[in-house]
């Protein structure tokens, strides 16, 4: 394995900037549905096999947007659902999504990670 960075400490540029949302339903062309459910799976196989990896499973909670193309993923919730869900906003809109299977990683975090884990295994980075 061959790594190229542009810096001597990896991830501090756009990486850093992430937001590294695991997103499965919002704005997902249907032909790319497949690659999306692949990569939603791998994420899992992933934690499982480094259980130092830090995914946040909380959801994504959105409102005020197109709904998302898959209904079967998100959940509709009124305010009262919101507010016990999220007690701590300042407005709550009258209705949102949850999608509860998406999650988060801390993307300079992970990737030091990844790198660390490569070299245990004799990869040169």
């Amino acid at each position: 394995m061959t790594v190229i960075e542009r810096h001597p400490v990896a991830a501090c540029e756009v990486t850093e900037k992430s937001f590294a949302w695991i997103n499965t339903v919002h704005r997902i062309a249907p032909q790319y549905r497949h690659l999306y459910d692949a990569a939603l799976a791998e994420y899992h196989v992933l934690q499982q096999e480094l259980p130092e990896l830090q995914i946040r499973w909380y959801g994504a909670l959105t409102w005020g947007v197109p709904d998302p193309m898959e209904y079967t993923r998100v959940q509709k919730l009124n305010r009262q659902q919101l507010e016990a869900l999220e007690p701590n906003l300042k407005e709550y809109p009258d209705e949102a999504t949850f999608a509860g299977d998406e999650g988060a990683v801390d993307p300079v975090r992970t990737t030091e990670l990844l790198l660390n884990k490569a070299r245990e295994y004799g990869e040169k980075v």
